[in-house]
């Protein structure tokens, strides 16, 4: 009975890797190496800490009744 599920088990996985290195191989020989350069060059966006800062809204804080960080009173 194990050497039939084993022979099974092999029978089934020989395709299934074969089809894992066929998708494998299709993709790496899809584009080359200056392709994959010239897409990246295209989507970049020129990002300056400037264009950053703008962006974000500064922080005001408001004064709302007692500190967080004066000990609180504990009375006996």
């Amino acid at each position: 009975m194990r050497k039939i599920l084993i022979i099974l088990l092999i029978l089934i996985a020989i395709p299934l890797y074969t089809y894992n290195v066929y998708v494998l191989l299709k993709g790496s020989l899809k584009g080359n190496a200056e392709k994959s350069l010239q897409m990246l060059s295209d989507e970049r966006n020129d990002i300056s800490i400037h264009t950053i800062l703008a962006a974000i809204d500064s922080v005001h804080f408001k004064k709302q009744g007692r500190s967080p960080f004066v000990p609180y009173p504990v009375s006996d």
